[in-house]
Order: structure tokens, then sequence, then C-alpha cells
């Protein structure tokens, strides 16, 4: 693949796969992806990988297209994130026909694929309220069509976000009180 897309390397990474992460929401995706028969999938924030994994052994035509910045922030000041990025292509060398990396913010990584046709926007990466808003906002704007969802509901920044532009945009917030911190926008 050619830029904007990171290219895999020729050789598998010498990394042991290592599926650091959290991941708590397959229900919540296989709800939402049940009748798609080639899902095509943006997740935001992608870390080392582990819910890129999952969506991908789950669905086996699935495409994804994993937008993260690999770089250090707030949130992620302890990681070296050029090894996280590597331990990234380890986790997903399998993969790597069906899935590609966006090194770069997420408004950058959601304005290239504005012309392609998504069916579903996983939002799960900077976790304050503007940058949360900002990326709920252009994926909706980009990908009005597309299923728009997320994680970390529980945090205040993600919270405020989400209902803000809820509330703008007259749209339901459906989320799962119970045990975890999935939502989406219901119309």
């Amino acid at each position: 693949m050619t830029a904007p897309f990171i290219d895999w390397p020729i050789y598998k990474p010498t990394a042991e796969k290592n599926l650091y992460g959290w991941l708590s929401h397959e229900e919540h995706f296989a709800r939402l992806l049940k009748d798609r028969t080639d899902p095509i999938v943006i997740e935001i924030g992608s870390f080392y990988g582990k819910t890129a994994h999952h969506l991908l052994s789950t669905y086996p035509t699935m495409q994804l297209y994993c937008i993260d910045p690999w770089m250090p922030y707030a949130e992620l000041t302890k990681y070296d994130m050029d090894l996280v990025f590597k331990q990234w292509q380890t986790n997903l060398w399998e993969f790597r026909d069906r899935v590609e990396a966006l090194r770069m913010t997420s408004v950058e990584g959601l304005l290239t694929l504005e012309n392609y046709y998504v069916d579903l926007v996983y939002i799960d990466g900077a976790h304050d309220e503007m940058h949360c808003y900002s990326d709920v906002a252009v994926a909706s704007m980009l990908h009005p069509s597309a299923t728009i969802c997320g994680d970390d509901y529980n945090m205040p920044g993600v919270r405020k976000a989400v209902n803000l532009f809820a509330k703008e945009n007259n749209l339901t917030i459906k989320h799962d009180t119970d045990h975890s911190s999935f939502w989406e926008f219901v119309q």
C-alpha cells in the first residue's frame, strides 16, 4: 500500500505477540456487525491492537483502518510509542492484508479516509473532551451513514463530548450502564 498508509515491513517484526490492552465490547461489535458481510471499520486509537486483533479474528472479511499517531501524549507518557507501534505490527501481522495503519492524528486520518465507504467508526482515542468531541464530530460529518460508537463513556471528558454532540445533533446515546463503557449514537 502507498502513503498515507504505513507499509508493512518485509519480514515479521521479531517481538513476541503481546495483546496488552483492554477489550470488553465483543457483544456490542457482534450486534452492530451481525448483518454486514464485508464490514469496513475505522478504529481511532489502536495502541497495541487488541481490539483490532479481536475484530479481524472474528470477522474474516473485514477491512480495518487503524488511526493512531503512536506518539506520546498526556495519557501515555510512560510508553515508547515507536516500540508500541512495532508491537502493533507484530500483533496484527497475520492480518496485514486486511488492516492498514494511519500513523497520524484522528482528524488527519479521518480526512484521509473521507471518500471511503465505512460501516462503523469505533472511537477509543484521546479521552479529553476537546479531542473526543473533535473525533465524534469529524467522524459523523465525513461518514454520516456509519455507526459511530466508542469506549470510555465512563470517563468525564468522553461523556461530556458525546453528550454535547448528541444534544447538538438531536441524537440518542445508547450505552450499557451495568458493566461497560461502550456508547453508540442511535438516530
